[in-house]
């Protein structure tokens, strides 16, 4: 009997069960998705720099510091 099954009887259970696995399965494809838009910035930076955009390129970086931040709570929650 895992705790589960004594809070809630196994019906309730086995739905927290599915519950908890959809959400860790929407919490991997959230940080798929942040992962994702960190290395495209991060690709976009190295772009303005070598462009002599530098004024943007700061601006992105600030972006990619927020995503990065935003993707560690994410797996955090994993």
């Amino acid at each position: 009997m895992n705790m589960f099954e004594v809070l809630f009887g196994w019906r309730k259970a086995s739905r927290c069960k599915k519950l908890i696995r959809l959400v860790q399965c929407r919490l991997k494809l959230l940080k798929n998705k942040r992962d994702s838009i960190v290395r495209q910035v991060r690709q976009d930076v190295v772009q303005l720099i070598k462009d002599g955009h530098e004024d943007c390129a700061l601006s992105r970086i600030d972006q990619i510091y927020k995503d990065q931040n935003a993707a560690e709570c994410v797996v955090a929650w994993i």
